[in-house]
């Protein structure tokens, strides 16, 4: 398994994986995500531009996985300095979970922080991807902060049928 910086000729393979992604977390939340094209091929192309981006992907037969990283530098009276690597995203395809993809990835990323000088990774995750959850948690991520909301639930049309 090959995992490499992404390429222009990247965008179909991760614009596929993107696809599946953003379809499975519009199934498991209401009204949350759009039910739109979640990236163009200007959008990736712009994000392969930014110097401090990380943009990774796993390639066998086409394209498994990708993770989508950015340097964070923050200065905050309450805790110094601070360098990081966000990570944005990590896709991998249904097919590909399970087979080494996506650690393969997230060694990759967790080895650029070290040589960049980051001190930790950071991620977030949305509660009900329990796959998701276990993965990061047996990297040795584990969850220092929460983030909570508050929404109101889709309406049902009047006129719709049960």
């Amino acid at each position: 398994m090959a995992v490499r910086v992404a390429t222009e000729e990247d965008f179909m393979g991760v614009h596929d994986i993107f696809l599946e992604v953003h379809k499975f977390h519009m199934d498991h939340t209401d009204n949350v995500f759009k039910d739109i094209d979640p990236i163009s091929e200007d959008e990736f192309k712009e994000m392969l531009s930014i110097p401090e981006t990380i943009f990774l992907v796993s390639d066998n037969d086409g394209i498994d996985g990708f993770l989508n990283a950015n340097i964070v530098e923050k200065n905050s009276k309450f805790t110094g300095y601070k360098k990081y690597l966000m990570i944005e995203q990590l896709g991998v395809t249904k097919n590909s979970q399970k087979n080494g993809v996506g650690r393969s990835l997230m060694d990759l990323a967790e080895k650029i922080a070290k040589e960049k000088g980051c001190t930790m990774l950071v991620l977030d995750v949305w509660g009900f991807n329990e796959n998701a959850i276990g993965f990061y948690e047996h990297l040795g991520f584990a969850e220092r902060t929460r983030k909570l909301q508050k929404f109101k639930k889709k309406k049902k049309c009047e006129y719709e049928s049960n």
